[in-house]
């Protein structure tokens, strides 16, 4: 596990903006202040950008108690630090016979007519000495967007911003994707119904 914080990233996020620096998180700053009004929104909306490898897991979902009133047999409650749903299958092996394209994600639940579902996802990994430098590179250049009005009032830089973060972004995307197999299983119409349920093929 490596030695950074939120403390660091809030310092890369104002180096991005100029000369700036804090001594801590939580301290009395007004930098400070700005930076913790917009972290856990930013930490969120990254970790949601992708299927990021490293903050990946799957778990065999719960069935709830109330079927839904109409439409599908099953309702599924949701890992309580789910984040992004990357796929659903009614296999742990998640083969392409096994993917799941009809299901939808309606009040926290995922409901469906598959009697037994498994979902891979992006969790809400607030261990921050773990995540990958790309990741926090990425979170870094976020939060200065996020917070270049307050620090800085040059449109030009927060146009600036916009396209490092972008640029960051497809970094770590990149560098994600390294971590992973060189072989994966073809996913067939999944891909363009994994986030919002049924795709239209039956």
């Amino acid at each position: 596990m490596s030695s950074i914080t939120t403390t660091t990233i809030a310092n890369l996020a104002l180096g991005h903006l100029g000369d700036h620096r804090i001594d801590d998180f939580d301290e009395d700053d007004p930098h400070a202040s700005d930076i913790r009004d917009q972290w856990e929104i930013t930490r969120l909306s990254c970790l949601a950008t992708y299927e990021w490898s490293f903050a990946s897991k799957t778990v065999l979902l719960d069935r709830s108690g109330t079927a839904p009133l109409a439409q599908w047999l099953y309702a599924y409650d949701k890992p309580a630090d789910w984040i992004r749903t990357n796929a659903i299958s009614d296999a742990s092996s998640f083969d392409r016979e096994n993917i799941f394209r009809r299901w939808m994600d309606r009040g926290g639940q995922i409901q469906t007519d598959a009697a037994t579902i498994y979902m891979d996802y992006v969790y809400d990994h607030t261990t921050i000495g773990s995540w990958p430098s790309w990741f926090v590179d990425y979170t870094a250049s976020s939060l200065a967007m996020r917070i270049n009005p307050k620090v800085t009032t040059s449109q030009s830089h927060g146009k600036t911003m916009m396209e490092m973060t972008r640029d960051f972004l497809g970094t770590a995307k990149a560098r994600d994707a390294q971590q992973q197999p060189l072989y994966k299983p073809p996913r067939g119409n999944w891909i363009k119904a994994r986030r919002g349920g049924w795709s239209g093929v039956g």
